[in-house]
Formats: C-alpha cells, sequence, structure tokens
C-alpha cells in the first residue's frame, strides 16, 4: 500500500516574550524540487511552485479568517518559519503544490486543522499533514511495510526506546511506536490512527451529519472458523473533515452492539437513525470462479439470535442513544428513507432478510418508524413483493429531507415473476403501489435486479450495477432510470462510454452523488470475482470520466464530505479485498478529490 506525501510541520518557540502568547510554526516540506509525490511524479512538469496558508480555528462551513498568507513561491523544501502566531487557538494549514511556477494548476492539496502552535517556554510538537491529489485518489496516512520493518529491527525494554527523534527533532520511526517486551522489539500499531481508523470494517455504514461529521456504524472487523466475520464491537467511529482526522466515540446506549449489514441514514439535528443487521456474516470464497458468498444466519455460532431487531435513535451532539423495537422484527438487509407522511415525518425500514429455520429469507414487513419523539415507536406496513438487499431513490421533483414519493427497487425476492409482471419496485406516499418494467434499453422486462447500486444526482436516477441471481457474478450494467408519473412503470437507459473502454459490471460497490450533478462509483466484485480498484464518474446517459483507486475494495462506504477544504470529495472507507484466494479486510480509508 503506497504512503501518503507527508509535510511535517514542527511547532517551535517563537520570538515573542511568552506573556505575549505568541509563538511560531517551523515547517520542513519533506519532498523537495519537485520529486514524486505519492506516485504522482511533479519532476514531470518544468518547474513547480506551491503556496502556505495558515487560517485561525477550523475550517467547517466557512473559510476562517487568514493569520498568513505565503503567495506563490517555488517548490524547493525550504524550512520556513511562521512567528508570532497567536496560541489561543488551533489553526488550518493549508498547502497547495502546483504543476506551473505560477500557482494556477494545482495538482495536491494538503491540508490538516486542529493544530495548535506553542508558546516560547513549551516543548514542540510534530504535525502531519495528509496531502491529496486533485482529480484522483489518495490514501490516508498508512504505515509503509519497511516502516514496519525498520521498526523490527530496534531492539527495546520499554516504549521510550522506540519513540527516539534525529537532529531535528523528528521521530525516527514514530510518536505511537511501542515495545513488544515479550520480542523486545518495536512495534507499530495496525492503523495511523488518528489519522487513519481505528478500525477495520466492512459491510458497515457512513452517514454525513448536519456539522460535516461522517460518522461510521458497525461493520465486520473479526474472523471466525469457517470464513464467518463477526461485527465490530468499536461500534462507533468519526471522521472530522475540518481537523482530518478520527475519534472513536464511545456511547454507553449501544455497549456492546455488534451491527452489519444494516441500514443508517441521518435524522436532522446531527441525529443517527441505525436499523436491523447482523451480528455475524459468512464471506467466503466459492470454487474456482472465487466468487464470493456473502450470507448471513439466524443464529451466530454459539447459537444466540443473530439478527438485530431494533432500532436505535442516536443523538450525536449529547450522546444520548434510544432504543425501540422494529414492528416487523429482526432483519438483516433492510432499506431505511426518510419519508413524509400524513401523520408527519417517519422514517420507512422497508423489506429485508427475516429468520427462517437456520436461514434467512427475504420478507415484505416494512416498518414505518416515528424518530421525532423522545420515545420513537414503529408500525407495519406491507410491501407488494418480498424484497431484501434493495435501494432506492426519491422521486419528488425538488426533494427536501424527507421524501413524499419514494422507490423502493429491486433486491433478491422468493416469488419473482416473469415477464413484465415482474415487480421490479414500489413507490410510497402515504401506501405502496407497484412499478413493473416497460419500454427501455437494454432489454430489462424479465429479470431481477439484486444488490443494485442507486444513486439520484440533479434529475437522474442511476442504476450502477447489481446481478440477477442470488450468489452469482454481477450482470447489470451502468444505466440510467426513468420513472415518469403516474409511476407504474420504470424504464432504462444503458450509459455510454465516452472513450469506448469496456464497461466493468459490479456488486458491493458504493455510487455517491458529486455537488456537480454527476455520480462517482467505486470499487465492488466484477463479473470475474475480482475486488474492483477502479472508478468512474457517471453524468447525464454518459461515463464521462474515469480513474485507478488507491486500494480494491468491495463493502465499503464511500461519502460526499460537505465542509472545509475537503468540500466536494468524497471519503471512501473500509471494505474488504481478494488477495491470493483469501478475502481480507481493507486497511484505511483513501479521498477521492475531483476537479472542481
Amino acid at each position: 500500500m503506497r504512503a501518503v506525501l507527508a509535510i511535517f510541520f514542527v511547532v517551535t518557540a517563537g520570538c515573542a516574550p511568552a506573556e505575549s502568547n505568541l509563538g511560531s510554526i517551523k515547517m520542513a516540506l519533506t519532498v523537495a524540487e519537485c520529486e514524486p509525490i505519492d506516485g504522482l511524479a511533479l519532476s514531470q512538469y518544468d518547474t513547480c511552485s506551491f503556496s502556505v496558508s495558515i487560517l485561525k480555528g477550523d475550517w467547517k462551513h466557512s473559510k476562517p479568517s487568514s493569520l498568513f498568507e505565503s503567495g506563490c513561491l517555488p517548490y524547493t523544501g525550504d524550512l520556513i518559519t511562521l512567528r508570532n502566531l497567536p496560541t489561543d487557538d488551533s489553526v488550518t494549514v493549508l498547502m497547495g503544490a502546483f504543476g506551473d511556477g505560477f500557482c494556477q494548476e494545482k495538482i495536491v492539496l494538503g491540508v490538516r486543522g486542529g493544530i495548535q502552535p506553542v508558546a516560547a517556554q513549551e516543548p514542540g510538537s510534530i504535525w502531519y499533514i495528509p496531502t491529496f491529489r486533485v482529480g484522483g485518489f489518495s490514501t490516508l496516512p498508512v504505515f509503509r511495510p519497511d516502516q514496519r520493518d525498520a521498526a523490527q529491527e530496534v531492539f527495546c525494554t520499554q516504549d521510550s526506546d522506540c519513540r527516539s527523534t534525529d537532529g531535528d527533532g523528528n521521530y525516527v520511526l514514530s510518536p505511537v511506536a511501542k515495545c513488544n517486551i515479550d520480542q523486545q522489539q518495536c512495534v507499530l500499531p495496525d492503523s495511523l490512527y488518528p489519522l487513519n481508523q481505528s478500525a477495520r470494517r466492512a459491510f458497515h455504514s457512513a452517514t454525513a451529519l448536519d456539522n460535516g461529521d461522517v460518522v461510521l456504524v458497525g461493520g465486520l472487523s473479526e474472523q471466525r472458523d469457517n470464513s464467518i466475520f463477526l461485527a465490530t464491537k468499536q461500534t462507533v467511529e468519526l471522521f472530522d473533515p475540518a481537523t482530518i482526522t478520527w475519534k472513536r466515540i464511545e456511547l454507553p446506549g449501544l455497549s456492546g452492539i455488534r451491527v452489519a449489514m444494516h441500514s443508517a441514514i441521518a435524522l436532522g439535528d446531527n441525529r443517527l437513525g441505525i436499523f436491523g443487521g447482523a451480528k455475524e456474516i459468512s464471506l467466503r470464497l466459492e470454487n474456482s470462479a472465487l466468487r464470493p458468498h456473502i450470507a448471513p444466519k439466524a443464529n451466530t455460532l454459539q447459537g444466540i439470535a443473530n439478527l438485530n431487531g431494533n432500532m436505535f435513535v442516536v443523538d450525536m451532539a449529547h450522546g444520548d442513544v434510544t432504543t425501540a423495537a422494529l414492528a416487523g422484527g429482526a432483519r438483516v438487509g433492510t432499506h431505511a428513507a426518510r419519508v413524509d407522511t400524513a401523520d408527519g415525518p417517519r422514517v420507512l425500514v422497508s423489506g429485508g432478510s427475516v429468520p427462517s429455520g437456520d436461514g434467512v429469507v427475504p420478507s415484505e414487513s416494512t416498518d414505518l418508524c416515528d424518530v421525532g419523539s423522545n420515545k420513537p415507536s414503529c408500525a407495519v406496513v406491507g410491501l407488494n413483493k418480498a424484497r431484501t438487499h434493495h435501494c432506492g431513490f426519491c422521486l419528488d421533483s425538488a426533494p427536501s429531507f424527507w421524501c413524499k414519493k419514494y422507490f423502493v427497487f429491486g433486491g433478491l425476492s422468493s416469488d419473482i415473476a416473469d415477464g413484465l409482471d415482474h415487480i421490479i419496485g414500489e413507490v410510497y406516499g402515504d401506501e405502496f403501489s407497484a412499478v413493473i418494467w416497460g419500454q427501455h434499453s437494454p432489454d430489462n422486462d424479465d429479470i431481477n435486479v439484486a444488490y443494485p447500486g442507486c444513486v439520484r444526482s440533479g434529475n437522474n436516477l442511476y442504476l450502477t450495477g447489481g446481478t440477477e441471481v442470488y450468489d452469482e457474478a454481477p450482470t447489470i450494467a451502468p444505466q440510467r432510470l426513468i420513472v415518469p408519473t403516474p409511476y407504474q412503470q420504470v424504464s432504462a437507459v444503458a450509459l455510454e462510454n465516452a472513450d469506448d473502454t469496456p464497461q466493468v459490471f459490479r456488486i458491493h460497490h458504493a455510487s455517491t452523488a458529486l455537488n456537480n450533478g454527476r455520480v462517482l462509483v467505486t470499487g465492488g466484485i466484477d463479473d470475474e470475482g475480482n475486488a474492483v480498484d477502479t472508478a468512474y464518474i457517471a453524468q447525464g446517459n454518459k461515463i464521462v470520466g474515469q480513474f485507478n483507486m488507491a486500494e480494491p475494495r468491495f463493502g465499503h462506504t464511500a461519502t460526499l464530505i460537505t465542509i472545509g477544504a475537503l468540500k466536494g470529495a468524497v471519503l471512501i472507507a473500509g471494505g474488504a479485498t481478494i488477495n491470493k484466494g483469501n478475502i481480507r479486510l481493507v486497511e484505511g480509508a483513501e479521498i477521492f478529490h475531483p476537479i472542481q
């Protein structure tokens, strides 16, 4: 795995007296003279330049005032000392590297908030500033394999032996290196937390809150016997786009709760709803085709109920968790959506797989949940067809936070009919009405769409992948869906590749609406059973851009960042991959930064 370019900011004493409450930041740019940055060769340009801004406080919804602007400088790697910075507040460091000599063609963005200058009498600290290529994917900081190898070569008897510094005050290994007392050698932790995820997780959820924080919930994190993966006990983790750091959140109301393949949505006022899920899921490769088999069971290996029958309403601002039973019972693979009903705002929790013997089967049971009171509750409504692992769109012409007409689409079903009688979806508007395939291209009139990828961007509805049959390779090409009023039929238009390259079929991928009306589709499993390391952007009826990701992954999340210097970028977190015939969980996250 590639390491991300680091800019080390060494916080040192300033020249002003201590009582003036001023300090300074000394910056050491680790990449000098336009050498390659994270696989991006700046040396391909005749000249390059950079700029640095120091902003007062953290950059959230609006850009903070500036404390310092370097202007456009040659990219030489020389040390820069910024003096007389106030120490009464943290600062945000913003750095840009450009492919020209005039700071016009930005190719790399570096940013981190929460940096605290220190006064003269205080010891210095080292800050790591992640950098992101513009128009591509970049990993959040990870330890390089050679760093881990170097740590094991260091003899130690205590942690301090592993945290020595060089003549410039930089750590030789890492400030988080530890001593393995038994083996008397230094080791680095599994993650570069808090600069990256602390827990590996797949088939989790990621939700952007009103304040811009991205909350990760649950997901598979531990492998047990017979390819059974157990959901993490670190239930909640938060990514702060203002500081580019992660934080583990301990909520007493979720203590001991393990969920994966659940559904989670934002409820407003920095609240989050979590619905259904499973503690354990079978995740293994089937036959020589290396086709992943992904399935929950009714009970865990220990013989206890595997599926979650509750919803959790989490107030992230106050740390409160309210629990209520799902009226339709325990389930996994459900889909939650915000709907505006005659009785007020509700959460529609549609379908899912419910226990049946030792296994699970699709269900038509659907909950309509009131989450606006201190005592949330759910009532049962019914789908026309049983379905699980489906998706949905809001059909309103001008969607608001709560949707009046919601389209539940696709999914696995135990009672699929052939031909135009097949109910591919249902529209909810105080009750469900069936939707069938109509006139369209490609010819979909006799197919189901299991594990579909759905996303709305502007007025366009995109189906970004899926498969016709459970446990089979993906067969659904990317297409734009059209659902004209009165919402009785759906038609489709296949997406065209702008450069005529072959299209990758995907399942267990992620689809994200970007700010500019486009859609980003990342990762997944392809029709040959491989984890996908590519992504594409769709707009209208065309695929207009294709990219290489930093890591192949499926069962991940891709969440639009809504605040800070990275606003409009996408956080790709967690997931699993396939390596030499084995499924393993992916380390850490990466950022896609579009060309604005």
